[in-house]
């Protein structure tokens, strides 16, 4: 199948998704993306390209907090000061008695390593921090440092019923967050992401708003959206047909008119920047 072939079996809607986002294929694709236009007789959509200013921690403003990257310490202390201490000499006691057991050798090594990672995850975010600007963030390592500003950011939210070292399960909410640059900052407790989702919301619902209000497709991760439909995974649903939408276990779920079940759902972790969003469709009336 040639590439004419291809663009020609795409929908209206696919087609106009392709165009707004036109930068990001080869420029053999692009030139077929136009043609397909044309023939159709469709209008070339708009296309956002967000210019990348310079990142200097002098321009972010002035220092709001600076928290200090050690959640499982300080979130749940008991848990650190009594748990891994036990899982560490159970193991051990397991792995002693593993010599005609493979169960307790399997055991014992997954409690030992557990801890050990615990342990060595304590001490190496114990001198790094995130520094909250009016304008940005930056990372502080004891040898580099990384900044963004607010709206170059994307976080990613995970929520997992979990349970520690043989403590009862819990919910556990988890934030990783990724620079301009590619490089990421996993395992963020969740006091400092939710501080942060605040922060990044007051600069990008502004500007997701306007360009929404322009005529603009928003685009986070799997999830598009303009005036007219909403697209999940690639399922398309017009606003028309959607009465709301809800967060459910962990998932976004959009609900047609008149219907009881989700139409659509996503996992709320494969969602960037999932508070701006949810935020952005509430200011919607959805």
């Amino acid at each position: 199948m040639t590439l004419e072939e291809l663009w020609r079996q795409k929908s209206d809607q696919e087609l106009e998704l392709a165009a707004r986002q036109i930068a990001e294929y080869r420029e053999e694709a692009q030139q077929v993306i136009r043609d397909e236009l044309k023939r159709r007789k469709l209008p070339e959509p708009k296309v956002f390209t967000r210019t990348v200013v310079q990142r200097n921690p002098e321009l972010l403003g002035n220092c709001l907090e600076r928290l200090r990257l050690d959640g499982f310490a300080s979130e749940h202390p008991a848990r650190w000061i009594i748990g891994i201490p036990l899982a560490l000499l159970f193991g051990l006691l397991l792995l002693a008695s593993a010599t005609h057991s493979i169960g307790n050798l399997i055991w014992g090594v997954a409690l030992v390593g557990g801890s050990f990672w615990s342990i060595y995850r304590a001490i190496n975010y114990q001198n790094c921090y995130l520094l909250l600007y009016e304008k940005g963030v930056v990372y502080e390592q004891p040898n580099q440092r990384q900044s963004a500003y607010y709206d170059e950011l994307q976080i990613w939210q995970d929520i997992k019923r979990v349970s520690v070292n043989f403590f009862p399960s819990r919910t556990s909410y988890w934030y990783t967050i990724q620079f301009p640059s590619g490089d990421r900052l996993d395992t963020i407790q969740k006091i400092i992401g939710e501080k942060l989702q605040e922060m990044m919301t007051q600069y990008q619902l502004p500007q997701m708003l306007e360009l929404y209000n322009q005529g603009y497709t928003i685009t986070m991760g799997s999830v598009y959206l303009d005036k007219k439909k909403i697209i999940i995974n690639g399922e398309s649903l017009n606003w028309s047909d959607v009465s709301h939408l809800d967060v459910i276990k962990g998932k976004l779920c959009v609900y047609k008119v008149g219907g009881r079940f989700p139409a659509v759902r996503i996992l709320i972790s494969e969602i960037p920047n999932v508070y701006v969003l949810l935020n952005l469709l509430k200011h919607l009336g959805y």
